[in-house]
């Protein structure tokens, strides 16, 4: 039995090209291919777990086995969890993401895909810990939130200053130092210089005004 990977190849034979491989040393490709592996047997239950660097107290993953591995997840993830069993009946190499929780920290979210290895329907399940890709996404988030915040600050800023600027009894020109012209002009500059026509004022040289 094996897995269809799209727009890959399979050993043409892995019966004869695997036969005389030693387990230790399947044990250490799988290892090296994953950040974690799951062994699962034909009811669901977890049979061994290996990692490749320490994510998370052992602790963790010794709890796992002997568990059906849809209580390892959370809750939110059983369903996926389900399915990912299910993918070796189907022949799926689909990766679904999965949390795990663990006790006292954040939950470890793994990208998982899983193959059969026994005709008696055991599988592993190979993971891909995403904590750098979620800590990554949870910066992108906060610096979002922040350039949010800072851009509805500085909205607020300038509503306040238009206000102040519009409403304002004294005469005020804003005039662009490159040319002299007059860019903004508010209502009291407006009559101040006999006229409440914007273009009137507005882009013309402030010395043409000072001369009158």
């Amino acid at each position: 039995m094996g897995v269809n990977f799209a727009g890959g190849r399979t050993f043409s034979d892995p019966d004869r090209s695997f036969s005389n491989l030693d387990a230790a040393l399947i044990a250490s490709l799988v290892t090296a291919s994953a950040d974690i592996a799951v062994l699962v047997d034909a009811e669901g239950l977890v049979l061994d777990v290996a990692m490749r660097d320490e994510g998370c107290p052992g602790t963790v993953y010794r709890d796992w086995i002997g568990r059906p591995f849809v209580d390892t997840v959370t809750s939110e993830c059983r369903l996926k969890a389900k399915r990912l069993l299910g993918d070796t009946v189907n022949q799926s190499a689909a990766r679904r993401e999965i949390n795990h929780p663990v006790p006292g920290a954040a939950d470890l979210p793994v990208s998982y895909s899983i193959l059969p290895l026994t005709q008696n329907g055991a599988k592993i399940a190979l993971g891909r810990d995403l904590r750098a890709v979620s800590d990554l996404q949870q910066k992108l988030m906060s610096a979002q939130i922040a350039y949010d915040y800072e851009f509805e600050r500085i909205r607020d800023v300038e509503a306040q200053y238009r206000l102040l600027f519009e409403t304002s009894t004294e005469a005020h020109l804003v005039i662009d130092p490159a040319n002299r012209r007059i860019v903004e002009a508010n209502a009291s500059a407006k009559a101040r210089f006999g006229t409440d026509r914007p273009d009137e004022v507005v882009g013309r040289n402030i010395e043409t005004f000072l001369a009158e």
